[in-house]
């Protein structure tokens, strides 16, 4: 009740990317430091995912990413 949102039991701390191609991974960068990230969704071209962000003291916030760079940011003004 204290956020306005969906129940989603699974968080992430951190999150990595794989090619596909090789198996190498990378580590994304950026993320926040006290976690609480949902699991990413995929743009349809594979170029950048989004995810949630569950804040401490309530509310929600949007992140996406980069698949090229391996980095992500909070989307401005959007909770």
């Amino acid at each position: 009740p204290a956020r306005p949102g969906t129940q989603t039991t699974v968080r992430y701390d951190t999150l990595h990317l794989c090619e596909i191609a090789t198996g190498a991974t990378r580590p994304v960068e950026g993320l926040p430091e006290d976690g609480g990230i949902e699991p990413p969704s995929w743009s349809h071209d594979g170029r950048r995912f989004a995810f949630l962000r569950d804040l401490p003291g309530g509310g929600i916030e949007v992140w996406v990413g980069d698949a090229a760079t391996a980095r992500c940011r909070p989307v401005p003004g959007l909770r």
